[in-house]
């Protein structure tokens, strides 16, 4: 559906993103977490983005997640040409998206739980979603799994995908945890 170059991995170095994804590899001891930005170099990809009909945009994204790029951008995803498995996706209000990621951070991972108060896990999240797209929750659209779509996910209850598509930047993240016991 997008042709190739559509999507371009962009290198991330960001101290919150990467003390985000440590927090996360220290509490999914077995599992992993996979924090990536695309570049879109066409804003159909934002225009298209049917948010509003949850049947249109899992189709949608299911195509955009089997893109050349997005599964030569990150291969340790395992991403196939067919998605076999139902993503199902949910639509999000981008306004809780800290809130969502400090419930993550407080519930743990299969063994270990967070050792930091409740304040720490809402300042991650936060600091986190305001690396991302600042404080313009109204220029992003946010879709949320907790379903096994790649062979990298364990298939229990830690999997968890977001899926944020910022049309104003021209960027789409994709955030993916899994852990096991």
């Amino acid at each position: 559906m997008w042709k190739e170059g559509t999507f371009k991995l962009i290198a991330i170095n960001e101290p919150i993103i990467n003390e985000f994804v440590d927090v996360f590899k220290n509490l999914y001891t077995n599992g992993g977490v996979i924090v990536s930005c695309f570049e879109v170099n066409n804003h159909q990809v934002f225009q298209e983005l049917p948010w509003w009909d949850p049947d249109k945009y899992n189709t949608y994204i299911k195509n955009l997640l089997t893109s050349t790029d997005i599964i030569n951008g990150i291969p340790k995803l395992n991403i196939s040409r067919k998605i076999e498995n139902n993503i199902e996706l949910k639509y999000i209000n981008s306004l809780i998206l800290d809130g969502e990621f400090a419930i993550k951070i407080i519930k743990g991972g299969a063994y270990l739980k967070f050792k930091g108060s409740p304040q720490e896990a809402k300042r991650l999240g936060d600091e986190f979603c305001k690396c991302l797209f600042q404080d313009r929750f109204l220029d992003i659209h946010v879709f949320y799994s907790d379903n096994s779509w790649t062979k990298w996910f364990y298939d229990v209850h830690w999997d968890s995908t977001w899926i944020i598509f910022d049309g104003k930047e021209n960027k789409l993240w994709l955030i993916c945890m899994t852990d096991t016991d």
